[in-house]
């Protein structure tokens, strides 16, 4: 059983005896887990009255409003999500601008650069073979060229896939972002915010103690429903 590379089997066999719905003892037991996964598991499966609850919760949920075809898979997705952002969603609106700035700025420099000095290549991917991975066209004989074109594989110029960066840099930094105050919370807060807001469109709450539980598993904080309730009105 996967269980038991995640936890010792006499520790698994409590756990399961706490009041752990079915569905989470399934999906530990019988799905295969990255370790980033088990780590999230280890942190929010334990035999705490507060985290059976949870879980309880989420399954109650689930069943009412029949939002999730498979509740677990889902909802741990969802929660590492909201656990691991970028880094740069814990910046704020003025050092992400001083961000993108200086990524435009680099990037236009350095795609100046190499078209000025016939630098710019063409990146291909092949997909089996020898050379099989992303290479450079430009490195290629003129016979294996021709073989290439002859297959109409694409290329993609290195110049063109900087400016794509830049775009999405920017579309990325612009974006509406889940916003706390530079604190040491500050990552906790906007996990809460994150996870509530998810839970308010598939169940319609926020689910304020569910809230609280994972982020105290996660963050190693004190929260309660009035805390999350207080972050989620600010």
């Amino acid at each position: 059983m996967t269980s038991q590379l995640i936890f010792p089997e006499s520790e698994w066999k409590k756990i399961k005896a706490a009041g752990l719905p079915d569905e989470v003892v399934f999906y530990i037991e019988c799905y295969s887990h990255e370790d980033e996964k088990k780590d999230l598991i280890r942190k929010l499966v334990s035999t705490t009255p507060e985290v059976i609850k949870m879980w309880q919760t989420y399954e109650r949920w689930r069943l009412e409003t029949d939002t999730d075809e498979f509740c677990v898979s889902s909802l741990l997705g969802r929660i590492q999500w909201a656990y691991k952002r970028p880094a740069f969603h814990y910046k704020t609106p003025k050092e992400r601008t001083e961000l993108l700035e200086k990524i435009e700025k680099h990037s236009k420099q350095l795609i100046n650069l190499v078209k000025s000095s016939d630098l710019d290549i063409h990146i291909i991917y092949t997909p089996a073979g020898i050379f099989k991975g992303f290479t450079c066209y430009e490195d290629y004989s003129e016979s294996n060229q021709w073989a290439i074109d002859s297959e109409n594989v694409d290329k993609l110029l290195f110049s063109n896939m900087l400016k794509s960066f830049i775009e999405r840099s920017e579309k990325e930094l612009n974006a509406p972002m889940v916003e706390a105050k530079n604190s040491k919370n500050m990552a906790a807060i906007k996990f809460v915010r994150t996870l509530a807001d998810g839970n308010k469109r598939r169940y319609g709450v926020a689910l304020n103690t569910a809230v609280a539980t994972a982020t105290n598993a996660l963050f190693d904080t004190k929260y309660t429903a009035v805390s999350i309730a207080n972050l989620l009105n600010r």
